[in-house]
């Protein structure tokens, strides 16, 4: 788009022109670049787009974080005591169930580490942070 709006001529453009008319021609410019070089998506607006859970997680687990989140919001519109108790009591099962699914999926990944050990590879290659490679050292000379 820009290679394209700075290689017209805009002095032969814009020469003779009012300024109302001079702002018309800029915006036509701009919209002809813009049908040509921006892609244009189209989606469903009726349809949500879908989240991938993460590979660990089971149904008892997303259902504990989905009554975490539902009393979380009860407890948001409230603000009483009683539905802070009940959404932090919710959040405590919430995390000793999301744990206990991590630790389940490892054991179950490690188990099978010497029949898959691409999986298990995969798994651990995902818990490593730093992937850059290391630069060469360079000198003076």
């Amino acid at each position: 788009m820009r290679e394209l709006l700075s290689t017209a001529s805009w002095e032969d453009k814009l020469n003779g022109l009012t300024l109302e008319e001079m702002w018309c021609e800029i915006k036509e410019s701009i919209l002809e670049a813009v049908k040509l070089y921006v892609p244009i998506v189209t989606y469903n607006k009726n349809k949500k787009p879908q989240r991938r859970k993460p590979v660990w997680m089971n149904d008892r687990a997303l259902a504990a974080l989905r009554r975490k989140k539902k009393a979380y919001d009860k407890y948001l519109r409230s603000r009483d005591g009683k539905d802070y108790i009940e959404y932090v009591k919710f959040r405590n099962t919430a995390k000793s169930e999301v744990r206990n699914a991590v630790r389940n999926y490892e054991k179950d990944i490690a188990g099978k580490a010497k029949k898959n050990p691409k999986a298990f590879y995969r798994y651990v290659n995902s818990k490593l942070k730093g992937r850059g490679a290391i630069p060469d050292l360079r000198t003076g000379d």
